[in-house]
């Protein structure tokens, strides 16, 4: 059957002007760009331009492992609390699972970055031992067992800026980078996660 299919294709190319051949040379090789950069996006691949970021699961550090982080948007109504308190449309949030193989204690930061690589809010330090989060609470994060919810509330001048972001196919991706602290050490980086566009979750 392809050897039909190719031979009628040949047989079509060859009734072509030089022109009309340059033409749809030009559009198979657009389609072929296309289906190159939604091949890169779902299986995470980094872009040129760094849209996305491609990290392996799990996060390993010295005293913690992340077996899963899922990042995405809130829409602020979906949140009465974030809504009140930042006058926001939507915000990122990220969600952590830690894996059982961590033993030792430390805190794990949270950072979340802008598109131009910029640290956007505070940074959040979540205490954890043995592969557990230590229980802790406030309005943008929660930690609790081997799970953390994490949201960014701050870093943007106006309140539509993150509606904006979080609907842009064509700009720099926000991230989220998740590092390990151990007392008296420097802080290591375990990773960052892009937030794609469109990718809607619920806080």
């Amino acid at each position: 059957m392809f050897s039909r299919f190719r031979a009628w294709a040949r047989a079509l190319f060859a009734r072509l002007s030089m022109t009309e051949k340059v033409i749809v040379s030009a559009l198979v090789a657009g389609v072929l760009c296309v289906l190159v950069a939604f091949g890169c996006q779902m299986s995470g691949w980094a872009t040129s331009d760094g849209r996305l970021l491609n990290v392996s699961m799990p996060l390993k550090g010295v005293f913690v492992e992340v077996d899963e982080v899922e990042t995405g948007w809130v829409d602020a109504k979906d949140d009465e609390a974030m809504r009140q308190r930042t006058q926001m449309d939507s915000f990122p949030q990220v969600k952590i699972r830690l894996g059982k193989a961590g033993s030792g204690e430390g805190e794990l930061f949270v950072r979340f970055l802008n598109g131009n690589g910029d640290y956007a809010g505070d940074t959040v330090a979540l205490p954890f031992k043995d592969g557990a989060f230590r229980g802790s609470e406030s309005f943008y994060y929660a930690a609790s067992g081997d799970r953390a919810t994490v949201k960014c509330l701050d870093g943007f001048p106006r309140k539509n800026d993150l509606a904006h972001q979080a609907n842009a196919q064509d700009e720099p991706l926000w991230s989220v980078e998740i590092s390990e602290k151990e007392q008296g050490k420097p802080v290591r980086s375990l990773g960052r996660v892009s937030i794609e566009p469109y990718r809607f979750a619920k806080p």
